[in-house]
C-alpha cells in the first residue's frame, strides 16, 4: 500500500495536485493507494480502531468490484462492517413523463425498474459476502451525480473509509468510476483507498 497525505510538507493544501498524483500512482502501480486527509479531526486517543465502517461504491461493472477483495480483507482483519453502495442513474432528472413524437414515456417507472435491478444485484452480492462471515449491508439510491451520492451516504452511515476502484464502465445506466473517484478524491472528507481496477 502507498499512503499519501493531502497536505504538502509546507502545509499548503494541494487537493487538485494530490488528486492527479494519486490518480497517476494508482494507474501506475499494482497496489492500493490510500489518501489521508489531515484536515479531518483525529479520533479520540481511547479509540482503538482507526477505521470502524467501510463504504464500497460500485457501478455494477466487474472492474468496480475489484475493490471488494481489499475491502473484505480489511473488514475481516479489523472486524468491522462493510456497506456496499450503488447509484442507479435516473433516466430523466426533472419530469416524470415527456412526449417525444408519440406516447408519453413514464420515466418514473423506468427509474424504479433501474433501481430494482441495482437492488437485485446488490442483494446477490450481499449474500456472497455474508457467506464469508463478513458483516455487510447495501444501499441503492437514484441520482445523477455519483460523487455527491457517495458523500451523502458516507455522512449518513458514518463511514470513515471509502474503498473504490479508479475505473469502471460507462453507459446509459452506469457511471464512469474514474471521474467519480477523481471528484471523491478532491472533495471528500474521509480517507479514500483507491484500487487500480486494471492491476493483475
Amino acid at each position: 500500500m502507498i499512503i499519501i497525505a493531502s497536505v504538502s510538507s509546507a502545509g499548503l493544501k494541494i487537493g487538485k495536485l494530490i488528486g492527479s498524483v494519486a490518480d497517476h500512482v494508482c494507474h501506475t502501480v499494482p497496489i492500493p493507494v490510500l489518501l489521508i486527509r489531515p484536515q479531518v479531526n483525529p479520533k479520540a486517543k481511547n479509540e482503538q480502531k482507526l477505521f470502524t465502517k467501510l463504504l464500497v461504491p460500485l457501478d455494477g461493472s466487474d472492474l468496480s468490484k475489484r475493490a471488494l477483495p481489499v475491502a473484505e480483507k480489511l473488514a475481516e482483519t479489523l472486524n468491522i462492517p462493510i456497506t456496499l453502495f450503488e447509484m442507479a442513474t435516473m433516466m430523466h432528472p426533472y419530469n416524470s413523463s415527456i412526449t417525444v413524437y408519440g406516447p408519453i414515456i413514464d420515466y418514473t417507472k423506468l427509474d424504479a425498474d433501474i433501481k430494482k435491478q441495482a437492488e437485485e444485484e446488490m442483494t446477490a452480492l450481499n449474500k456472497e459476502i455474508k457467506q464469508k462471515g463478513i458483516d455487510v449491508t447495501s444501499i441503492v439510491t437514484l441520482g445523477n451525480d455519483a460523487a455527491i451520492e457517495i458523500e451523502k451516504v458516507t455522512e449518513t452511515i458514518g463511514a470513515d473509509l471509502i474503498i473504490m476502484t479508479t475505473h469502471g464502465r460507462s453507459g446509459l445506466d452506469r457511471w464512469i468510476m474514474g471521474s467519480v473517484a477523481e471528484k471523491v478524491l478532491r472533495y471528500g472528507k474521509v480517507p479514500l483507498l483507491l484500487v487500480n481496477a486494471r492491476a493483475r
